[in-house]
């Protein structure tokens, strides 16, 4: 976990895959579950302050949207591109993270639980009909498809081609970390030269040891 911070999420939806499966078994009416979980996730966040193994709290609040995802799968019309609703949840994200501060889920904290629900799902029905605009806009790109389809190795190798860029920031460039802090524009800048370095690494892995990802053979090449 030092080494690889990412690494927590896939065991995290090992998990809420797993117990979404049992549970949603011997749960036949899906909305009814979903409020069940609501209710459990607010429970064990108020209660139990401890983070369990294996992030299994976390995958309670995470098969709340995981839930709602499956729902709404066949319900692509709710994502259309309207630019007041977009707006109107762009806003509140805004209000949220400013009243509700910092949440993480890792750790189990979510500050006002009703309100990091607001936010959440304002923040994801935001990115759906972004991308959904977005590819009306682009429509199929070969590139978005390569990134689309390797993002388990970009998120696994993300961090360590930080690492990698901050040490040639400061050891060779001469430059000081503190150049990153409160900067947006620099950081994203930053964020995507690490998904361009990310990229070799994904060829490497699908062309030579597919194995590592659960691939017999890379899907996309050259």
């Amino acid at each position: 976990m030092i080494h690889n911070i990412p690494t927590w999420f896939y065991i995290c939806l090992y998990g809420l895959e797993m117990f979404y499966y049992i549970f949603f078994k011997h749960v036949k009416k899906r909305y009814i579950g979903l409020i069940i979980l609501i209710i459990a996730g607010y429970l064990n966040y108020t209660f139990n302050p401890y983070v369990l193994p294996f992030s299994l709290n976390t995958a309670l609040v995470g098969m709340i949207f995981y839930g709602f995802g499956y729902e709404l799968k066949n319900r692509k019309y709710i994502f259309k591109s309207n630019i007041i609703y977009i707006i109107f949840s762009l806003l509140l994200i805004i209000v949220v993270a400013h009243f509700n501060g910092r949440i993480n889920m890792y750790k189990n904290y979510y500050g006002n639980y009703p309100l990091f629900l607001v936010g959440a799902f304002s923040g994801i029905y935001l990115i759906a009909t972004l991308s959904t605009l977005l590819s009306n806009i682009f429509k199929e790109r070969k590139w978005i498809t390569y990134v689309s389809k390797n993002t388990i190795i970009i998120s696994g190798f993300h961090l360590l081609m930080f690492s990698f860029m901050k040490g040639f920031l400061v050891f060779v460039l001469h430059i000081p970390i503190a150049f990153l802090y409160e900067k947006i524009l620099i950081n994203v800048l930053f964020a995507a030269v690490s998904l361009v370095l990310c990229l070799p690494v994904a060829y490497i892995i699908n062309r030579y040891v597919p194995f590592i990802v659960g691939k017999k053979k890379s899907p996309l090449r050259g």
